[in-house]
């Protein structure tokens, strides 16, 4: 084997271990999330291999139609372990740029980007008794 061989076969296995290593750290945040305030329960599933959430239950009774709503679209693990997407306002009916962060097993902070403006929120999962 010449040094370019050696050199291009050290590359990929370095870039092999990392990849391996970004997926074998990385939480798993599917499953039921509380919203900041308990004020609605988001469900976070996996398909396709980016993550999604939708609306599964809301505390204002004014806002039951939007039970069922695909909220967080497209999200994407990152290398520093956060996950990118987009995220659906149903009550503005507007798309934002998003991040999610892994805090701890059982809470995020979910992350809204729209030019200048940012809002977070800390979700914390539900937890069955």
């Amino acid at each position: 084997m010449n040094k370019s061989s050696k050199i291009q076969t050290g590359l990929m296995v370095g870039i092999i271990m990392v990849l391996c290593s970004i997926s074998a750290n990385a939480q798993n945040i599917t499953g039921v999330w509380l919203t900041e305030n308990n004020e609605s329960k988001i469900e976070i599933f996996e398909q396709n291999g980016e993550i999604f959430g939708k609306v599964i239950w809301i505390k204002d009774s004014k806002k039951q139609k939007d039970v069922g709503v695909l909220t967080l679209k497209n999200f994407v693990i990152q290398v520093d372990k956060t996950y990118k997407g987009s995220i659906f306002a149903p009550n503005l009916n507007k798309n934002f740029k998003g991040v999610i962060t892994v805090k701890s097993e059982n809470e995020i902070e979910v992350r809204g980007y729209l030019a200048f403006f940012s809002g977070k929120q800390f979700w914390k999962r539900e937890i069955k008794k």
